[in-house]
């Protein structure tokens, strides 16, 4: 098992979140591969300020990054539009009323935004290390989706956007084994 905090899944779930806008998957190199980086958010925008200070100190800044609120107070909206203003690259805010827990609408209202090959999805409360897109864009490839797996949550450093919660856990190991059942 790889101590990286990434882990390819060969669940063969596309992780091209806009698969039927590319017609050969071959023709795609990770170096001009359009990204789109996607945050949920719900009232919480000061760690929302502090998820946007992670992605503008990012190593790689050739992405966007769209706000996927599930019906924030105007506060939200008011922060993404400061930091638009602003931002090493296209930021937007995408907003949907508030009728309770819909951040799976939120996330697909965001996703129908962008015309990017390859989606990121995060949370408003998880700051990014500085490598986070730029190993993403590494690990790309056709076929496969890119999770941090439960383990980084093990291991002796885990990124911050892993510490302490396997509320940001998924996937699968390489060995293709759930996180946590200790098959390798």
């Amino acid at each position: 098992m790889t101590s990286d905090w990434f882990a390819k899944s060969s669940a063969k779930a596309s992780f091209y979140a806009n698969e039927s806008r590319v017609t050969n998957h071959e023709s795609l190199t990770t170096a001009r591969m359009r990204v789109a980086v996607i945050l949920t958010t719900y009232n919480r925008p000061d760690a929302l300020a502090a998820v946007l200070d992670g992605y503008s100190s990012q190593d790689t800044l050739d992405f966007e990054l769209i706000v996927a609120d599930d019906g924030s107070r105007s506060d939200t909206r008011e922060l993404v539009e400061a930091r638009a203003r602003r931002a090493p690259f296209p930021l937007r805010h995408v907003w949907q009323e508030d009728r309770g827990f819909r951040a799976g609408g939120a996330r697909n209202r965001a996703l129908t935004t962008t015309s990017a090959e390859y989606v990121i999805f995060s949370d408003g409360d998880c700051v990014p290390p500085a490598a986070f897109v730029a190993r993403h864009r590494a690990l790309a490839e056709p076929g496969y989706f890119v999770a941090a797996t439960a383990s980084c949550c093990r291991s002796g450093s885990p990124p911050p956007c892993c510490a302490g919660s396997s509320r940001y856990t998924g996937g699968a190991t390489e060995s293709g084994s759930p996180p946590g059942s200790g098959a390798t």
